[in-house]
């Protein structure tokens, strides 16, 4: 089958939506004139802008929409999905791919139309109901690798597997007016930390970063930046005043485009399993990545740059978002991190960026605003 019009729906999270950018990319390798469009919540709309093998984004208000159906109001609810219903039919979509497996997603992509509907057998809440194809996951695989399985039903063979996170020039000229500002010089050595997560089970405690950061600083001769959105600022804070070395703290300061284009000016990212995590590794800089409650070698970003921490405790990659101990992010050892920390520096530090810093130009945007 050569599909004419291709739907991708994935509507959140940053990280989740960053590991499916691949299928965009793969979809685009083998149909060069089909024409493809993501539908994305607006929480994550900023990971694909600019994304150059899409021709259409199309951003709903999910997170709103969920909202009023809580509160009881299935009138406004209803209307909002018969809109969303109504864009995605005009759409002409011969093919959906859900790449989100849950009810609300399967049913989006019975609703639009498409007679051939792709997803997982063993997604959630039964939304294989919805699907014409259910494709078995071999797991477990890459994470990346997970969601290129959702194109064999296409006959697609040749799988792209580098996620993409486009950056326009003005978040470039951001970064590099941010980092000046900050006395950073082009010459100097950059390590960004990370230090939240959306799991409180994936976070490492707060002053291990401080320890990490005064042995970067006072061995290393580096440069240290935390990054965060700006709810991490209690945490950020309470790591920059222990912090017995001067660390600039950007968080709070950046959008996601401009985050993404800070990270790609240093020579190092290092957190847990998180969104900027994926975004680090997609611009092209190295990472070190801490894993408790996650699998490595599913969620870890793949290559010789990139280097994964794993606790060792019994218990862990439990996948759980709760833990009475917290133990198994406890257990690694910030000199380990150090170490590693200490060997990609020796690498990298003659070729402070792995990519090239390509500025993207627009793809098309339309919104499904809700009803009032």
């Amino acid at each position: 089958m050569t599909p004419k019009n291709i739907l991708l729906i994935r509507l959140s999270s940053i990280g989740d939506v960053l590991h499916c950018t691949p299928v965009a990319r793969t979809l685009r390798e083998q149909f060069p004139k089909a024409k493809i469009s993501w539908l994305v919540g607006e929480t994550s709309q900023d990971i694909l802008h600019g994304n150059p093998y899409l021709d259409e984004i199309i951003v709903w208000q999910r997170e709103k929409w969920e909202r009023e159906v809580r509160k009881g109001s299935l009138l406004k609810g209803y209307q909002n999905f018969r809109l969303l219903e109504k864009i995605l039919r005009e759409g002409e979509f011969d093919v959906a791919i859900d790449m989100h497996g849950l009810l609300l997603t399967g049913l989006i992509a019975w609703r639009s139309g498409a007679q051939m509907r792709i997803g997982f057998a063993k997604a959630k809440e039964g939304s294989p109901l919805f699907y014409t194809h259910r494709v078995q996951s071999n797991s477990p695989l890459p994470i990346v690798e997970h969601y290129l399985q959702l194109l064999q039903p296409l006959g697609v063979v040749k799988l792209l597997t580098e996620t993409t996170m486009p950056i326009y020039q003005e978040h470039q000229d951001f970064a590099e007016q941010i980092l000046d500002a900050h006395h950073i010089k082009k010459d100097d050595t950059i390590i960004a930390l990370n230090p939240s997560t959306s799991w409180v089970t994936k976070c490492w405690p707060a002053d291990y970063f401080v320890q990490l950061t005064d042995l970067l600083m006072k061995r290393l001769n580096v440069k240290v930046i935390i990054l965060g959105a700006p709810s991490d600022m209690p945490l950020v804070d309470k790591i920059t005043n222990n912090s017995s070395e001067k660390v600039i703290n950007l968080a709070g300061k950046t959008n996601l485009k401009e985050l993404a284009a800070v990270i790609q000016k240093t020579n190092l990212f290092i957190g847990g399993d998180t969104g900027p995590l994926h975004i680090a590794a997609a611009v092209g800089t190295p990472t070190i990545s801490l894993f408790g409650p996650t699998n490595p070698r599913i969620y870890a970003p793949a290559g010789v740059d990139h280097v994964a921490i794993a606790s060792k405790v019994s218990c862990r990659y439990c996948h759980s978002r709760r833990c009475k101990e917290l133990i198994c992010m406890e257990e690694i050892d910030p000199l380990d991190v150090y170490q590693a920390a200490l060997q990609i520096i020796k690498r990298r530090i003659e070729n402070k960026n792995n990519m090239e810093e390509v500025a993207y130009g627009p793809v098309p945007i339309k919104k499904i605003h809700f009803p009032v």
